[in-house]
């Protein structure tokens, strides 16, 4: 196993454990907003862990069909219970099942900057989205398992940036939004 390779599995292991802190924090409003406003009639979240941000966007689009992967088998279990969507435990090798132009939309929340190499992740991002693709991830942040990504060489615009506030793991951190049509 490469080095990489044992970075990428103890960055998993300690992923699927983390309890993530209750509560709707301003960044995943924004993040909602913009995916709502896509206008597609489904999405999918790329680490929904339990379904926070695509209970928001139902309520903002109640008639999308709403779809969820994550690593956190105790996290997804919530957004299961909550039945409004199809959620499954699964990570980036999880995507190659997804079919081809499945969901309108597939965005992620501070995820792609927790994972070393991401080329095959967007690949497939763009092999399941119609038609865009939205990113808000984490700039800089204090975590041993922080890894920065030039988005814009993978096509990505920015479309806008905030500062967390009141957010138990990232409060102060810097969070951008990027957006790929497809």
């Amino acid at each position: 196993m490469s080095e990489l390779e044992s970075i990428s599995n103890a960055c998993k292991n300690y992923y699927m454990e983390l309890d993530i802190p209750q509560g709707v924090f301003p960044i995943n409003h924004k993040l909602a907003s913009l995916v709502a406003n896509t206008k597609v009639n489904s999405v999918m979240e790329f680490g929904c862990n339990d379904g926070r941000n695509l209970k928001i966007i139902k309520s903002m689009r109640p008639y999308m069909l709403f779809a969820g992967i994550d690593i956190n088998t105790k996290a997804l279990a919530k957004a299961v219970a909550a039945d409004f969507g199809v959620f499954a435990v699964g990570d980036e090798d999880s995507l190659k099942y997804v079919d081809t132009k499945s969901y309108g939309t597939i965005f992620t929340n501070s995820v792609l900057c927790h994972i070393p190499k991401i080329n095959r992740i967007i690949k497939q991002f763009k092999r399941i989205a119609r038609t865009s693709i939205i990113l808000c991830e984490t700039q800089e942040i204090k975590n041993k398992y922080y890894f920065a990504h030039n988005y814009k060489a993978y096509g990505f615009s920015k479309i806008h940036e905030m500062k967390s506030v009141s957010h138990p793991l990232g409060n102060g951190a810097m969070y951008e939004f990027w957006k790929m049509d497809s």
